[in-house]
């Protein structure tokens, strides 16, 4: 009968369990036999059992240049007990190897490592599964591997055998041991995007990085698993070695390049900047070493890198990192380096150098499991730490903009307009040169007082309101004397109003009232010039408004005064950002809101400027 021999899916990472392996698997004895630099064929190996020692008895661990003969016993309970029942047969993936069974009671061999150019096996994982029938066993109770370790050095004592009927093995327990990978994958993909999203609008290398960090290691972790070497590399296993050694090295110089850019390294932590890009470019000369190494089958100098590259390049190189930005910590985004980068490489360490158990109990190592727990938990705290570094972002890009308005604001109240100080010394100079003393040392008096309270306030960014209402009747005072009383205005007060207990931005009123004069009144040629100024209170906000009964916004429009529209935009323009700022106000929210009074005929009635101030 013809041996249906098929590889079938492995379990896809070491998380299966000591129970799903004792209900379904059975373990299997095996012995192994190392004969050194002499050549033995099948027929020699299976004439010779006392060639075969115990496992128990084995010490020391793999060479890739040694060849390794192992003997699975079918003999102990439960034994194989029909014969047509198809059973899997399991066993710890091998580099180089081939599987020795009976076929038409003849020995036959057939390459099941993974390094083997003609392996039909598909590996993903520790293990590698072949279907079989009893008949298919060596003397009724054994099946041979003769098998070569490449790329690793193995401890035989950690390895396992052991095979299961195949109606009581369901694909679905075998699916339910993928799920921490999937559910992984999920939530790295959901990352991949926030984060490249996150690169495009804020235009931060950082977020570039990390996306590129989390396409690596997904890359890595599934490429067995969901078939993407096979997809890639067809049956080149050395091929497929070189992908994910490649790839684990690129996550580990991205994972670097975002760690330099998220804290800033080269500005605040500039002692382990230079080592650091000196790591950087070690990796790829490891990577073009590797190559060469791999594709020439120098296995043995392969093993000897990879193991320089965990031992230096990321366990020295993060000890010495994490222990420097520790002692010489600058902000708290520090922390979450400190605990994220701490939980990779201990991830690193746990991988390679500590054993996990697996199915039906055997140890073994260099399983991705702790991986797996450490980038889950590292994508935890960087999650916290993208929202707290966007806060950070937030607070700065609002602090620049209060800085911003701020400057605009001193530069606008600390110059006076040199219009208004030429003209106010030119009445001045008139009233002396009239000999009309009083009224030249009322208008200094009121014209000097101005002056130095705009400059005394000039340094702070808000005043009372009781203040802000004297400076106003200074200058209102100032421009009726500079007009000869052409206009008549008046101040109201809610009685509501504790104008002690109110601040607004300084000068804040100043403009609208300023535009109302030159722009409203200097144009009108009959009937009286009023202006009025009331103060109000609505909710939490002071409401002013500035009325008058000029010659109002249209009339400018009629008549193209371009330059003096130019003028008084820049002026409400940066007072309007004031106000914003002030407010704290959403985008929707109005500050400023300006109306153009008419009469039933159309005609301007002049204008009203109506102001909302926060009250704080």
């Amino acid at each position: 009968m013809n041996l249906d021999l098929k590889i079938l899916l492995v379990l896809s990472l070491c998380t299966t369990t000591k129970a799903f392996a004792q209900d379904f698997w059975n373990n299997l004895d095996f012995a192994l036999f190392e004969p050194g630099t002499k050549e033995y064929n099948i027929n020699q190996i299976v004439s010779q059992d006392s060639f075969f020692k115990p496992i128990e008895d084995q010490a020391g661990k793999t060479k890739p240049s040694n060849v390794y003969w192992l003997r699975a016993d079918f003999s102990a309970p439960p034994p194989i007990e029909i014969n047509d029942s198809i059973w899997y047969f399991r066993f710890r993936t091998v580099d180089q190897g081939d599987l020795y069974f009976l076929e038409n009671d003849t020995i036959t061999k057939m390459p099941v490592g993974k390094f083997d150019q003609n392996s039909k096996s598909v590996f993903q994982g520790p293990f590698s599964e072949v279907t079989l029938r009893k008949n298919s066993l060596i003397k009724n109770r054994y099946l041979y591997l003769k098998v070569r370790e490449l790329a690793s050095f193995e401890n035989p004592s950690t390895w396992q055998f052991d095979y299961v009927c195949i109606y009581e093995y369901s694909n679905t327990e075998v699916q339910k041991h993928r799920i921490p990978l999937f559910s992984f994958l999920g939530v790295c993909a959901i990352i991949f995007i926030l984060t490249t999203a996150f690169f495009l609008y804020f235009k931060q290398s950082q977020y570039f990085y990390y996306s590129l960090y989390i396409l690596f290691i997904s890359t890595y972790l599934s490429a067995e698993p969901l078939g993407l070497n096979k997809f890639l590399f067809g049956e080149n296993s050395i091929a497929s070695l070189w992908f994910s050694q490649t790839i684990k090295i690129l996550f580990n110089v991205v994972y670097i390049w975002f760690c330099m850019a998220f804290i800033d390294v080269k500005n605040n932590y500039n002692a382990i900047y230079k080592l650091l890009l000196g790591v950087i470019c070690s990796e790829f000369f490891l990577i073009g070493l590797n190559t060469f190494f791999l594709f020439n089958q120098y296995h043995l100098l392969n093993i000897y890198l990879i193991h320089f590259h965990h031992i230096f390049m990321i366990i020295a190189v993060a000890v010495y990192s994490i222990g420097y930005i520790i002692v010489n910590r600058v902000d708290n985004l520090s922390y979450f380096i400190i605990a994220a980068a701490s939980i990779y490489f201990l991830s690193f360490v746990a991988q390679y150098y500590l054993p996990i158990s697996g199915p039906s109990g055997q140890i073994f190592k260099d399983n991705n499991y702790y991986l797996i727990i450490g980038f889950a938990l590292e994508i935890v705290i960087f999650t916290f730490g993208f929202a707290y570094k966007i806060l950070l972002d937030y607070n700065e890009k609002l602090r620049f903009e209060r800085e911003s308005i701020a400057n605009k604001t001193i530069a606008l109240r600390a110059q006076i307009n040199p219009h208004f100080i030429f003209n106010s010394l030119g009445s001045i100079q008139h009233l002396i040169s009239t000999n009309n003393k009083a009224s030249a040392l009322k208008y200094l008096s009121k014209f000097s007082r101005f002056t130095r309270n705009v400059l005394e306030y000039s340094i702070e960014p808000d005043i009372l309101l009781s203040e802000e209402i004297k400076m106003l009747k200074d200058y209102l005072e100032l421009e009726s004397l500079r007009f000869n009383g052409s206009f008549n205005y008046s101040i109201n007060l809610d009685p509501d109003i504790n104008p002690d207990a109110i601040e607004v931005p300084l000068l804040v009123i100043q403009p609208f009232v300023e535009n109302a004069i030159i722009h409203g009144f200097l144009h009108k040629k009959e009937g009286a010039k009023a202006l009025g100024i009331n103060f109000l209170k609505e909710d939490n906000y002071l409401i002013c408004e500035i009325d008058d009964n000029g010659v109002g916004r249209n009339f400018h429009q009629e008549n193209n005064s371009i330059g003096k529209g130019r003028k008084k935009s820049r002026g409400l323009k940066v007072t309007a950002e004031r106000l914003d700022m002030f407010n704290q106000l959403t985008e929707e929210s109005s500050n400023i809101r300006i109306i153009d009074k008419k009469s039933e005929d159309g005609q301007s009635l002049g204008t009203k400027v109506i102001i909302k101030i926060l009250i704080r």
